[in-house]
C-alpha cells in the first residue's frame, strides 16, 4: 500500500478510535507574558515565556523549558513584560540582548549529530503517577505509536511512574494539568540533560495535539520558525493578542515588537514583544545538511505548524495556514526524524548491466558485472572487485558509498563492489576469510534489488 494512503487509512482509523482535539498547542492564550534572551543548547534565543502550574516555565506556546530553577539559571535578560492584568501594558525595558550571529539555514528541527537527538534513539518515558497513566496513557501511547510504527530506529521505553514534582533528567515526565488551562505542552526540541515533561489537559488534548507534542520532544520545532516562513505563510501582527504591546503608537508597535524584518541573518537588538516573538523566525540553529539552502520547502501538511488563529484569541493571524493541525504527520515530518536517527531509506547505488558487452566495468580488477543474490526478486547487479581488494585511492575513501561498498551477498559480506569504472587495486585492511574489507561499509539488503 502505497505510503500517503496508509497514513490516510491509518487517520481514519486512530480518529475513530480517539478524539482528535478540540484545541492545538493551545486554546486559552495566556497573560503575564515576558520577553527576553534566554541561552539555550544552541546559543541565546529571544523569546517569550509565562509561567504555567507546577513550577514550570514555557515558551512558543507548548514548549516547556523547565523548572523555574532550571530556567533562571539560562536567563540572560529581560526585554519586555506585560502586567499581572490582560495585554496590553506599559512595556518594560530591564536591559539589551546580545548580538546574535547566524546564518540562514533550515529551521524546523535540530540536527544530525547534535547533542539534542536521544542517544541511541531510545526514548525514555514516564506518567507521574497510575492515576495519569489510567487516564490518559491510552491517547500518549496510541500518539507515541505512529512515530514509532513510521520510525524504526526509534525505540520508546517506559519506566516506573514517579511523582517527583521536579521531573527527572533525560526523561520525559507525563502530567495531566491540575486545572484545565486549555493547553497541550511539551519539553524543550528532542533530548536534554535537565527534567523533561508533557503537561495535557484530560479532557482536551487530543491526538492530533499528543503527537504533535511527541514531535517537539523527537526533535521537531515549530514549522514556522523556518526562515522562509515568512513569504510563504506571513503572520498579521496587528491581530495577535496584545497589539501593540503598550507602545504609543501601531506604527512604533511594527517597528520594535513584530519581529521585522524576517529575514536571516538577524541585526543585533531585539526584534519581538510578547506573543509576535512565536512568530520570529529561528536562524542558524538547526540542520544544515538538508538539501537546498533552508532544507528543502516549507511544509503546510507537516503537524508542526500554528494553526490560522494561533495567538489571535479568534483573530486570523496565519491566513494560509489550516484551521486545525494536519494529521496524520507528514512525509517530511517523518524523513526529517529519520534522517536525524539515521533511518532514512537507503541510497542504492546504480547497479550495472550484466550482459556481455552492456557495462564498463573495470579490467581487470572489478571486470565482473554479477547479481550478488540472484535468486532474490528483480535482483541488482554490481561490478565486483577481486576478494581481499577494494577501491580506496585518493578521492575514495572506505566509506564513499557512491563509489564503493559491501553488501549481505549469498556468498557472504566479505567482498567490496563497486560503480562502473572504478578499480579495485587496494589491498584490504583484513584481505582474506570472512571479516576481509570491514572498513568498507556495508549497505542494507535492500540495495540488493531494484
Amino acid at each position: 500500500m502505497p505510503t500517503s494512503k496508509f497514513f490516510s487509512f491509518l487517520s481514519l482509523s486512530l480518529s475513530l478510535l480517539f478524539p482528535l482535539g478540540t484545541h492545538a498547542q493551545f486554546g486559552t492564550t495566556p497573560t503575564n507574558l515576558t520577553t527576553g534572551f534566554v541561552n539555550f543548547a544552541n546559543g541565546p534565543k529571544q523569546v517569550t515565556w509565562f509561567y504555567n502550574q507546577n513550577n514550570l516555565v514555557s515558551y512558543e506556546g507548548d514548549i516547556i523549558f523547565g523548572t523555574e530553577e532550571e530556567f533562571n539559571e539560562a536567563l540572560i535578560n529581560i526585554t519586555y513584560t506585560s502586567g499581572p492584568g490582560e495585554l496590553p501594558v506599559v512595556t518594560k525595558r530591564r536591559s539589551y540582548p546580545p548580538s546574535l550571529d547566524r546564518i540562514d539555514v533550515r529551521s524546523n528541527s535540530i540536527h544530525p549529530h547534535s547533542s539534542n537527538l536521544w542517544p541511541g534513539g531510545q526514548v525514555f518515558y514516564r506518567y507521574f503517577d497510575d492515576d495519569t497513566e489510567k487516564r490518559i496513557s491510552s491517547i500518549v501511547e496510541a500518539a507515541k505509536n505512529i512515530w514509532k510504527d513510521a520510525i524504526p530506529c526509534l525505540t520508546f521505553s517506559k519506566v516506573a511512574n514517579d511523582n517527583n514534582i521536579h521531573g527527572s533528567n533525560g526523561i520525559v515526565t507525563i502530567r495531566v494539568n491540575e486545572k484545565p488551562l486549555n493547553m497541550c505542552q511539551a519539553s524543550q526540541i528532542g533530548f536534554h540533560t535537565n527534567s523533561l515533561w508533557m503537561l495535557l489537559d484530560d479532557p482536551g488534548c487530543g491526538l492530533r495535539e499528543v503527537t504533535h507534542e511527541w514531535g517537539h520532544l523527537l526533535g521537531l520545532i515549530h514549522e514556522l520558525k523556518r526562515p522562509d516562513a515568512p513569504a510563504l505563510d506571513p503572520f498579521i501582527c496587528s491581530n495577535v493578542r496584545g497589539y501593540p504591546f503598550g507602545k504609543a503608537t501601531t506604527a512604533e508597535a511594527d517597528a520594535e515588537c513584530c519581529g521585522l524584518p524576517q529575514k536571516c541573518p538577524l541585526p543585533p537588538g531585539d526584534h519581538c514583544c510578547g506573543l509576535a516573538c512565536q512568530f520570529t523566525v529561528e536562524c542558524g540553529d538547526y540542520n544544515s545538511q538538508d538539501d537546498g539552502p533552508n532544507g528543502g520547502t516549507f511544509d503546510f501538511n507537516s503537524i508542526m505548524l500554528y494553526r490560522k488563529r494561533e495567538f489571535g484569541d479568534g483573530k486570523v493571524t496565519l491566513p494560509n495556514s489550516p484551521e486545525e493541525l494536519p494529521f496524520p504527520p507528514s512525509s517530511e515530518d517523518f524523513n526529517r526524524i529519520r534522517e536525524l536517527y539515521g533511518c532514512l531509506p537507503p541510497k542504492c547505488p546504480v547497479g550495472c548491466n550484466p550482459a556481455s558487452g552492456a557495462n564498463t566495468c573495470s579490467f581487470p580488477t572489478a571486470q565482473d558485472c554479477v547479481f550478488p543474490s540472484p535468486h532474490i526478486s528483480n535482483p541488482r547487479a554490481a561490478c565486483a572487485c577481486r576478494a581481499g581488494f577494494k577501491a580506496t585511492a585518493p578521492g575514495i575513501s572506505d566509506t564513499d558509498t557512491t563509489k564503493q561498498w559491501r553488501l549481505p551477498a549469498d556468498e557472504g559480506n566479505f567482498r567490496v563492489w563497486v560503480t562502473q569504472g572504478v578499480a579495485c587495486d587496494t589491498l584490504c585492511d583484513v584481505s582474506t576469510g570472512v571479516d576481509s574489507c570491514k572498513e568498507v561499509v556495508e549497505l542494507p539488503a535492500d540495495c540488493l534489488h531494484n
